[in-house]
């Protein structure tokens, strides 16, 4: 489950695992928000997306995005996982919960079946193959790769 939009920045307890310390992600930000490109953590549209988070999912730091990630059953039955992900530089890892406290690594019962070109990636939709749970939460994570 991809948190709702925000009103104000989410506090560093609360924040997503998006994050890239000490890399200068944002350069299309005008001059007078450069403070706010040089932090990955900050959250300049109040989106509940950090620097860093719009850099990996795509989506643009000056403007409010919606959740990066979209899940939905398919006409055939089967439920997919949506986001749009860099070519290169993250790791993205899928989770998922039954309860929202307790996340566990869901990536390997994920196949890609879709993948479109997008501005600096790629937009790709993944089946999942797992059972379903009467309760069951996903949550992307992006990371950077090393």
């Amino acid at each position: 489950m991809i948190p709702p939009a925000a009103s104000e920045p989410a506090p560093a307890a609360q924040r997503s695992r998006l994050r890239l310390p000490g890399v200068g992600i944002l350069t299309r930000l005008p001059p007078e928000e450069g403070s706010k490109a040089a932090d990955p953590d900050a959250n300049p549209d109040f989106d509940a997306l950090t620097n860093f988070g719009e850099f990996a999912f795509l989506s643009d730091p000056r403007q409010s995005s919606p959740p990066p990630a979209q899940l939905a059953f398919t006409s055939g039955g089967d439920l997919a996982l949506t986001f749009a992900q860099r070519s290169a530089g993250v790791r993205y890892t899928i989770r998922k919960s039954g309860d929202l406290n307790v996340w566990q690594d869901a990536t390997s019962e994920f196949e890609q079946v879709a993948s479109d070109p997008a501005d600096g990636g790629e937009r790709t939709t993944w089946r999942y193959t797992g059972a379903l749970e009467p309760e069951l939460f996903f949550s992307v994570e992006a990371a950077a790769s090393e």
